[in-house]
């Protein structure tokens, strides 16, 4: 959320850092692809949004089809 923040304040270097960091983390450890699904919705990135989409669903995430459908900040890409 924290680079959900950053980008939509345009602080996008910051946030592409958090998620080169997140990215990162992914090689060794579990980091929910639901966490990058909001990330790049603050840099306004659709295409990166509905790839961590399409990886959560593979990942039997229960609430990403809620969060899909729901989540305010994630009207952008629905329309």
């Amino acid at each position: 959320m924290l680079a959900y923040g950053l980008g939509k304040a345009g602080k996008h270097g910051e946030a592409r850092n958090l998620i080169e960091k997140l990215e990162a983390a992914e090689r060794n450890s579990y980091v929910p692809a639901k966490s990058l699904m909001f990330a790049w919705a603050g840099l306004d990135d659709s295409q990166h949004v509905l790839l961590s989409v399409q990886k959560s669903i593979d990942d039997r995430d229960p609430m990403t089809v809620m969060n899909v459908l729901q989540e305010p900040i994630l009207d952008p890409v629905r329309w």
